[in-house]
C-alpha cells in the first residue's frame, strides 16, 4: 500500500508545512517526520 502512496508524500509534506506556517501546530511537524520517515526506509 505504501508503495502507491509514496509519490503523494512531497505533496503531503507541503500540505503539513503550509499548515505549520499558518498555525504553528507541533503535529504538523510530527507528520512531516513520519513521511520523511517512510519516503527514507523505502
Amino acid at each position: 500500500m505504501i508503495y502507491k502512496a509514496k509519490p503523494l508524500i512531497p505533496y503531503g509534506i507541503h500540505f503539513h508545512e503550509t499548515l505549520f506556517e499558518i498555525d504553528k501546530d507541533e503535529k504538523h511537524n510530527q507528520v512531516i517526520e513520519l513521511y520523511k520517515e517512510i519516503v527514507r526506509d523505502s
